[in-house]
């Protein structure tokens, strides 16, 4: 073999491997970006599906809002606050006499069904006791609960409030008095971050990472990215419209600096939720 052969045969041999090296980079690229893409659509599906089931057991239409927790009345916002309706009823003792409650009372007493196919959920702190008045609901937030034995299908359990009702309420004999377990909630855009408060009222300190679990960390942080809710009224129908979208980030930073025009590591999603009580009460 002389040496211009040996010398083709050798760029041959370099030719072809840099061509295999290129093409097995390149998939291995594809394969690493779309493993990581599909995970921050299964994060983002997720995040929007315990979204939409919240909001369908929802006691309001979503109060809009900005990261400080201030209410937006138009337009988009960072995040949404809702009163999720946990269940009842819960019947203001005494059921089948005739009762008061007055508004400087601090604690009420309420009677809850254990029956195994209308079980209504043992009260914790932070949640709130809604019950109906002639003059409005009281909004009763939960600070401690006592339970007493249960019987009968019946439980006993006496709630100690953060602060008075505010309102009175009288009932006559056999005319039970009810009221129902929501827990108000947020949902909110930082960064890129995706966050649940799942006690929002009072509102707690917001970026104490002990009050919020993050859904997902991959949220695009372009301006638009980070008000992504608004309340669309579709002929007198308000329903909450919601465009996120998510960049893949494990890799997208070395995808960027190598191959920033050859891979796509965002995904855009746009949902339509609507809330249980769309589109005509607030309470």
């Amino acid at each position: 073999m002389t040496l211009v052969e040996t010398i083709i045969y050798a760029a041959m041999g370099v030719i072809v491997s840099f061509v295999s090296y290129s093409a097995l980079r390149s998939a291995a690229v594809l394969a690493v970006k779309n493993t990581n893409l599909n995970r921050s659509h299964d994060d983002l599906r997720s995040a929007y599906d315990r979204l939409a089931r919240h909001l369908l057991s929802a006691n309001n239409v979503p109060r809009l809002m900005n990261t400080a927790g201030a209410t937006v009345a138009t337009g988009d916002a960072a995040g949404l606050a809702i009163d999720r309706t946990l269940g009842g009823p819960y019947v203001l003792d005494p059921p089948t006499t005739a009762g008061t409650l007055a508004s400087t009372a601090t604690s009420i007493t309420v009677w809850r069904s254990t029956d195994i196919l209308a079980t209504a959920p043992i009260p914790n702190v932070g949640e709130i006791m809604l019950i109906p008045t002639p003059s409005g609901n009281i909004r009763a937030s939960i600070s401690t609960v006592t339970q007493f034995g249960a019987g009968g299908g019946l439980q006993k359990v006496t709630l100690g409030l953060s602060a008075p009702v505010g309102k009175a309420l009288s009932w006559g004999n056999n005319e039970p008095q009810a009221g129902k377990l929501i827990r108000p909630e947020g949902f909110m855009v930082v960064g890129p971050e995706l966050r649940y408060y799942p006690i929002f009222e009072p509102m707690p300190t917001l970026t104490d990472a002990t009050k919020y679990k993050v859904l997902t960390d991959q949220i695009s942080t372009q301006a638009g990215d980070q008000t992504p809710f608004t309340v669309t009224d579709f002929s007198g129908d308000q329903i909450l419209t919601s465009t996120l979208q998510v960049r893949e980030r494990q890799n997208a930073m070395w995808i960027q600096a190598v191959d920033a025009n050859s891979y796509n590591t965002y995904f855009q999603l746009h949902v339509n939720l609507p809330s249980r009580l769309r589109p005509r009460t607030t309470n």
